[in-house]
């Protein structure tokens, strides 16, 4: 075999080697990288979802009956809390009800952003649903937070909102439980007020 070819089917060879190590090394980086972005992605999603557990925490504590709830939803990782009640109308007719507020979380890993969804239903109507998307950072982070408190803020209220729509029916006594159970949850809240007006006319 002329050396020539010798030296050709040589370097054809090494050529194809330095090749394989360098696909491999890329492929190994990316790798890499796509750990990292699935780590950090799931470490931010467990911040969030303690964020909203504790929020939760403090909503039971003040309103037994209400449960939170884990799960998946429409593909993504699902967190609910939720409370199912048996409420009279004004002809004294019992009808089964639930609430619940509802936060979906999805991180995008290649554009590193969260994305945050919540879903409100009060005794069995849904509410307009919100979301927010930000970048996994700790200003990210306080983003979620601030956004997490004001939907459990509104959530309350709406909730809240049933005592209004007691005492206009003339139904004190459901008025006031609903009117007790906001000022237990937000005592200072905006509507607070009302709600005490509400209860000192259900006595």
């Amino acid at each position: 075999m002329p050396r020539r070819f010798k030296d050709k089917l040589k370097a054809i060879r090494d050529a194809s080697t330095a090749k394989s190590q360098q696909d491999d090394q890329a492929r190994k980086e990316e790798d890499r990288i796509r750990s990292e972005r699935t780590a950090k992605g799931f470490e931010f999603r467990e911040h969030v979802e303690r964020l909203i557990e504790e929020f939760a925490r403090n909503f039971e504590a003040e309103a037994p009956g209400f449960a939170l709830n884990r799960g998946f939803y429409e593909s993504k990782y699902m967190l609910a809390l939720r409370i199912n009640e048996e409420l009279a109308d004004a002809n004294g007719t019992v009808d089964r009800y639930f609430s619940r507020l509802m936060f979906l979380l999805s991180p995008d890993l290649d554009q590193q952003q969260f994305h945050l969804q919540c879903r409100k239903t009060i005794r069995n109507r849904d509410q307009e649903s919100v979301s927010l998307e930000q970048p996994m950072t700790e200003v990210g982070l306080a983003a979620v937070g601030t956004f997490v408190e004001t939907q459990f803020i509104a959530f309350a209220e709406a909730y809240f909102g049933l005592g209004e729509v007691y005492t206009e029916r003339g139904d004190l006594k459901q008025a006031a439980k609903y009117c007790r159970k906001y000022l237990e949850i937000y005592p200072n809240g905006p509507d607070a007020a009302v709600a005490r007006r509400c209860l000192e006319r259900g006595k």
